[in-house]
């Protein structure tokens, strides 16, 4: 889980961020498009034994669903920035439209190569990078600094804000 928001089911049964989803109802998930498919299957109001590794430890909760609050479109990019490069993305400071611009601190994602290995990874236009390889991103020059130092023979794990809701993507 990148984000647990409070008040949420999750929270409520104490999920927590860094948590992962390895099985619903004892079905094996293996990535996180599979776990938002396994959720999307099931109504609202539906109860789910939900298994995470929480800390390396195995852990089954029981979770009732709740309807999703549909977050908005991003804002248009701003003109590209640092940090191109081969992985194919514009890096930007949060632009000052944007809702989260003075409450999180990031690089704004102005541009995304088609074909590039950011666009295969799930990275959008309008994402707000926050994390590197769990390193902490405050700007597009820093994300740039991550990027250019990043061990090129491991995948590289981003935290992006995508409108109201936090994600990780792996960038092989």
């Amino acid at each position: 889980m990148a984000d647990v928001r409070p008040n949420t089911p999750a929270a409520t049964v104490g999920i927590k961020a860094g948590d992962v989803i390895v099985a619903i109802d004892g079905k094996p998930l293996l990535d996180s498009g599979e776990v938002r498919n396994a959720i999307g299957e099931q109504g609202p109001g539906t109860r789910v034994t939900v298994s995470v590794l929480h800390d390396g430890r195995p852990r089954d909760v029981n979770v009732t669903l709740q309807p999703l609050e549909v977050a908005a479109n991003p804002q248009d990019a701003p003109a590209p920035g640092s940090g191109q490069g081969k992985l194919g993305l514009g890096l930007a400071p949060i632009p000052n439209g944007d809702p989260h611009q003075g409450k999180i601190k990031g690089a704004y994602v102005g541009q995304v190569q088609p074909g590039s290995l950011a666009d295969a990874s799930g990275i959008q236009q309008g994402d707000i990078i926050t994390d590197l390889g769990r390193a902490p991103v405050s700007s597009p020059d820093q994300a740039a600094q991550l990027l250019k130092n990043r061990p090129k023979d491991k995948p590289l794990l981003v935290r992006v804000w995508r409108g109201d809701n936090a994600l990780y993507l792996t960038v092989d």
